[in-house]
C-alpha cells in the first residue's frame, strides 16, 4: 500500500516541500492532460510514506497543507491516470463538461458526502482510503475544520478500463456543488454568516 499527498497549489507549497525533504519529486496533475496549459496552478502529487517527515507535517499542521491523503495499492502510473481522468465531469441536461477541483478540502467537503453510495466506489476506483482536513464554508466560518476519512471497500476488485467517459454528476452532486458556490460567495461577502479572523479560504 502506498500513500500519496495531492496538494493544492499555493505560493507557499514548494518552499514548504523543500523544507521537509531535500528533493521532493512532485508530479503536476495537469501535465499530459488538456489543461496542461495551466500547469503552474496544478495540484502536486507526491508520494509520502506514513513514517516520513512530510506525512507527519501534514498530519500535525493540516491547515498549512490543503489537499488529500490517498492510499492505494495499484502501480503509481495507474493511480495517476485515474486521478487525471477524474479531473473532468459531465453535468446538466446538455451534458456539459467541466473541471472538478476535488483536491480542494472545501470542494471535497461538499462533493464526497453528497456522492451516492453506488457511485462513490466508481469515482474512487483504485483509491482504498481517502482523507482530508476541511469543512464546508459555514463550517470554515465557525472554525469547524476536521479530518474526514473515506474508505473504499471496492478498491480491491478495481480494474482499469480504457476510454471511460467523464464522470457524470448525479442530481445530488450538482446541488451540492451549487450550494458550495453560493456559500463560498456568502463567506467572502460575509453576508450570511460571520467570518472569523485568520481563516485561510
Amino acid at each position: 500500500m502506498n500513500t500519496w499527498l495531492l496538494l493544492e497549489h499555493t505560493e507557499a507549497l514548494r518552499p514548504q516541500l523543500y523544507r521537509q525533504v531535500r528533493q521532493p519529486p512532485p508530479i503536476r496533475l495537469f501535465d499530459s492532460t488538456e489543461v496542461a496549459l495551466y500547469r503552474e496552478q496544478s495540484p502536486l502529487l507526491i508520494e509520502a510514506a506514513r513514517s516520513s517527515v512530510l506525512f507527519a507535517a501534514v498530519r500535525s499542521t493540516p491547515e498549512h497543507w490543503p489537499g488529500l491523503i490517498i492510499d492505494s495499492a495499484v502501480p503509481n502510473e495507474q493511480l495517476l491516470a485515474h486521478l487525471r481522468h477524474r479531473l473532468f465531469i459531465r453535468f446538466g441536461p446538455d451534458n456539459r463538461r467541466g473541471l472538478l477541483r476535488y483536491w480542494s478540502p472545501s470542494s471535497a467537503s461538499y462533493f464526497f458526502p453528497a456522492c451516492p453510495s453506488e457511485n462513490l466506489g466508481l469515482w474512487l476506483g483504485p483509491i482504498s482510503h481517502l482523507s482530508w482536513y476541511g469543512a464546508t464554508w459555514p463550517g470554515i466560518a465557525k472554525a469547524q475544520r476536521r479530518w474526514h476519512d473515506l474508505p473504499n471497500q471496492q478498491a480491491a476488485t478495481w480494474q482499469p478500463e480504457a476510454n471511460l467517459p467523464s464522470f457524470a454528476l448525479s442530481a445530488e452532486l450538482e446541488q451540492a456543488l451549487k450550494r458550495q458556490r453560493l456559500e463560498c460567495q456568502a463567506f467572502h461577502d460575509a453576508t450570511s454568516f460571520p467570518q472569523p479572523r485568520q481563516v485561510q479560504p
